[in-house]
């Protein structure tokens, strides 16, 4: 059976992130604004490659003063979200995983939140052998070595590899390694792309 790697934010789980910011707004429109006036995607991707909030936060304090203090509380409130999963992909997985084919998680998620993940969604305890979190690791997608640091902890070859992602600059990297690799748009296009691979599901 092929190896099929997963990431999870935008394939498995719908990720809100003003969401974790509720409690300093009067609502979703407020908190996204707050987002782009202090850049938070900049910030938040400091998170993935491993700095840690209290840090990112005082960086942030100093470029944006008050106006970011809000940050500081992102990983406390940061289940709120993920709360919803995305529509019928945890079907594909099961229907994966049942078939035998061994699934590994390959995720750009902060070391500090990614426990929320596991505690509202505890099938990823069960149905991966394992996931490579670039918090964790201190590097992220697209860089091929957090790629590479999954394959060799794994003892996979890339090119036997079916790689799952709704970025195309990631999946552009994994192809660069050698793997197969599917822009992730919504379950049932998934379902059809594996289809066209010779994978039921």
């Amino acid at each position: 059976m092929r190896p099929i790697i997963f990431d999870f934010g935008g394939v498995l789980i719908q990720w809100h992130a003003e969401r974790a910011f509720a409690r300093h707004f009067a609502n979703d429109v407020e908190a996204r604004g707050w987002m782009a006036r202090i850049g938070f995607p900049g910030w938040n991707a400091m998170l993935d490659a491993g700095d840690d909030l209290a840090s990112v936060a005082r960086a942030a304090r100093d470029e944006h003063g008050e106006d970011a203090r809000p940050l500081a509380s992102y990983a406390d409130d940061f289940a709120a979200s993920i709360a919803d999963p995305v529509p019928g992909t945890w079907n594909v997985l099961h229907a994966l995983s049942d078939a035998g084919h061994p699934l590994y998680g390959l995720t750009n998620w902060s070391a500090e939140t990614f426990h929320h993940a596991e505690a509202l969604y505890p099938e990823l305890r069960t149905l991966f052998l394992d996931i490579v979190v670039s918090g964790r690791e201190r590097v992220a997608k697209p860089d091929l070595a957090i790629f590479r640091l999954l394959c060799t902890r794994n003892g996979l070859d890339p090119a036997d590899c079916l790689f799952i992602d709704d970025s195309a600059a990631n999946v552009a990297a994994a192809r660069d390694l050698g793997m197969d690799a599917i822009r992730f748009t919504d379950a049932d296009a998934l379902m059809h792309e594996l289809a066209s691979r010779g994978i039921a599901v």
